[in-house]
């Protein structure tokens, strides 16, 4: 029994172990990761507000090629660089990206092209920010220390949606202004399961396609946030695990806005 005792000691400080080693390598690579977004964002060039003749705010700048001057310094650095996501007043602040050779290839990396567990949100492989797609869907890690999309968990409660109802998605060509139209909680359906795939909307050839798509996800969204969009409307998902279901999923849909 002695024997037993002290294997089973041994075995219970073992773990103890792995799982404190791991805990803390999990947080400092967190921190490490956002210490290095910290460092993009000021490299971002942000345009001097500045007034016409006739008092209105005048165009960010653009290089003779129509991307946005303040992404440049970024995008020399790596031209997977295809835009910018922001939620004002929250953490959320991250470069998304693109990689044409493999879709995912952001998945577990970082700008450097080196191995990070929290990876950086990555624009789906059927969009196209040079010929945009009706819907831009955005996929993000939901970090358990609040970064990348693991804020976005917070809007389940109506109460945070109010506060933080604008998100702001620039591509390297134009800034934009985004209103959430619905929060949805769902997951990943099986190919052959005959259900509502909010990540299979991409582009609406049609009215009915498109109005179709905005009835489901009002009828489903976790609350009405009293806003709809039109045939015609840009819109942007923002796509995260959600862990109350098995390949469980939350996804933010907004439409664009004048600015």
């Amino acid at each position: 029994m002695k024997i037993l005792r002290r294997i089973i000691l041994i075995i219970a400080i073992i773990c103890f172990v792995s799982s404190a080693s791991y805990l803390a390598y999990y947080f400092i690579s967190g921190i490490n990761a956002q210490n290095d977004i910290e460092k993009l964002i000021d490299m971002v060039t942000e345009d001097t507000p500045s007034q016409d003749n006739n008092g209105s705010q005048t165009q960010p700048q653009t290089e003779p090629d129509g991307t946005l001057t303040k992404y440049n310094r970024l995008h020399a650095m790596n031209p997977d660089l295809i835009g910018w996501i922001s939620i004002p007043n929250t953490i959320l602040n991250y470069p998304v990206m693109y990689n044409s050779e493999d879709p995912e290839y952001y998945l577990y990396r970082n700008f450097e092209k080196e191995d990070e567990k929290s990876g950086l949100p990555f624009l789906d492989e059927r969009c196209d920010i040079n010929l945009p797609s009706t819907n831009f869907i955005i996929y993000g890690h939901s970090m358990k220390n609040g970064t990348m999309f693991g804020s976005l968990l917070k809007y389940k409660n109506e109460s945070y949606y109010k506060e933080h109802p604008i998100i702001l998605f620039d591509t390297l060509y134009e800034q934009g202004r985004y209103e959430i139209v619905s929060v949805l909680v769902t997951r990943i359906y099986k190919e052959d399961e005959d259900a509502f795939k909010y990540y299979e909307f991409i582009n609406a050839d049609t009215k009915d396609e498109f109005d179709e798509f905005i009835s489901e996800v009002k009828r489903l969204s976790e609350y009405d946030t009293g806003v709809t969009a039109e045939y015609g409307d840009q819109l942007i998902t923002l796509s995260t695990c959600e862990y109350s279901n098995e390949e469980g999923r939350l996804a933010i849909i907004a439409r664009k806005i004048d600015e």
